[in-house]
């Protein structure tokens, strides 16, 4: 249904290293402060993921969803096994969807928690460990090269995908973005707070996701 598109990305925020890094070095993460930052990523595709550190404070790559051997079924391509492995990025978009460096999604040990808190600057808490939760496998809905709908696998965090809520029963679908606090613990060790602001640009285009974050410290 929908094509693959390209992405649109403006950072506004770059971190800084405590120590210089060796090119042939993977960036380690522990080592780094995160800065507050907020991003726009267009990710008007379901075919695609755009993966993003809160770290680096920028985009750090993307990969598709489609296995070129077997195009009906979604998220099995080796770029999703490549990006699993990798611990230089925190979450990922994919249409509404979102992913985490955790559970099925990757091996950074990510965790994600849902607050009630909707106003970003009262959030300095983190919540207890009995409030996170990893990735898991479900199913969503995919067209085909025919233009069907159809019930593919997929990896992703269920809590923050709920975040952009589309109303499928109109079309267009009248889309809303939930304003919810949620705390990451991310493959560094770190605690991240992340709060969506919009799923429209300027221009009132949709897919052009809006947030940010910032990191705050656990008792």
């Amino acid at each position: 249904m929908l094509g693959v598109v390209a992405m649109l990305l403006m950072p506004l925020v770059v971190s800084t290293s405590c120590r210089k890094q060796k090119p042939d070095e993977e960036p380690d993460e522990s080592q780094n402060s995160i800065k507050s930052g907020q991003l726009v990523v267009y990710s008007n595709d379901r075919t695609k993921w755009t993966y993003v550190s809160f770290v680096q404070g920028k985009v750090v790559g993307e990969a598709s969803s489609i296995n070129p051997n077997n195009p009906e079924n979604t998220d099995t391509v080796s770029g999703d096994k490549e990006w699993k492995a990798r611990k230089d990025w925190d979450v990922a978009l994919s249409w509404t969807r979102w992913r985490t460096n955790g559970g099925t999604s990757g091996d950074g040990g990510t965790k994600v928690a849902m607050t009630d808190i909707k106003d970003f600057d009262a959030l300095r808490t983190v919540p207890p460990a009995e409030a996170f939760f990893e990735d898991s496998l479900y199913r969503i809905n995919v067209s085909n090269a025919m233009g069907e709908s159809v019930l593919r696998p997929s990896s992703a965090n269920r809590a923050l995908s709920s975040l952009i809520v589309m109303d499928l029963s109109q079309m267009p679908p009248p889309t809303y973005v939930k304003p919810n606090v949620f705390v990451l613990r991310i493959p560094s060790g770190q605690y991240v707070k992340l709060q969506v602001l919009d799923y429209f640009n300027e221009k009132k285009e949709r897919g052009y996701i809006k947030f940010r974050w910032a990191e705050i410290k656990a008792d």
